[in-house]
């Protein structure tokens, strides 16, 4: 790699399956704990890029072929060069998008007074003075939140929803993170399945024709 090339740093925003396993694991074993799961939408659209001028990376498109019809020129009257625009803003596709979006959660949860785990940085925690627990596990897009206070996970997720303009009925279902589907049965015992997973591989070997012998 060269020295003076600029690359920047990419990573997906992924929390690790030990990690997931251990918030499983603390589901199961943590009387009175509660668990959910949201989303964001459009999350690679979001957070703050740091532009050319600032020492960022510049990222340049052609003007998409539709603009013409809203008053942008498309080819360069002069020597008929393709017309193109900065993007200032994150998008998927970005070299660095998963970096920006990583960023910009580990931000907002640092600023509702969680802990960022130096173990595994996609894990977040917070203790209450009354000693509950929330722990917040980050993929990608997806947050699965576990708590043993019903306050500390209602007050999370009314900033999460406000911050990211997230509707009231916005999906929010209860233990199901990354396809994985995570319900407690009784104290100590955690039932784990992949319901979506096990529905296409179903529909797959029905369609597979059958020949005895």
């Amino acid at each position: 790699r060269k020295k003076d090339r600029k690359v920047p740093d990419t990573y997906s925003s992924a929390v690790s399956s030990t990690s997931r396993k251990l918030q499983a694991n603390l589901f199961a074993a943590l009387r009175g704990a509660k668990s959910s799961q949201n989303d964001v939408e459009n999350a690679y659209y979001r957070g703050k890029v740091r532009l050319a001028k600032d020492g960022g990376r510049a990222l340049f498109c052609h003007i998409p072929d539709e603009w013409e019809e809203l008053g942008y020129e498309l080819y360069d009257p002069v020597d008929g060069t393709r017309n193109m625009l900065e993007i200032e803003g994150n998008v998927p596709g970005r070299q660095e998008a998963g970096k920006i979006w990583g960023d910009e959660y580990t931000r907002f949860l640092l600023s509702c007074g969680l802990t960022q785990s130096v173990v595994d940085r996609r894990v977040f925690y917070q203790h209450g003075e009354d000693g509950t627990l929330m722990v917040v596990a980050v993929y990608v897009d997806d947050s699965w939140r576990l708590s043993t206070s019903t306050k500390m996970m209602d007050d999370l997720d009314k900033k999460w929803r406000a911050e990211y303009n997230l509707s009231s009925d916005a999906a929010d279902t209860e233990g199901d993170f990354c396809g994985v589907l995570i319900k407690l049965i009784k104290a100590g015992v955690v039932s784990i399945s992949c319901p979506k997973l096990l529905a296409d591989l179903e529909k797959q070997l029905k369609d597979i024709p059958y020949s005895p012998g």
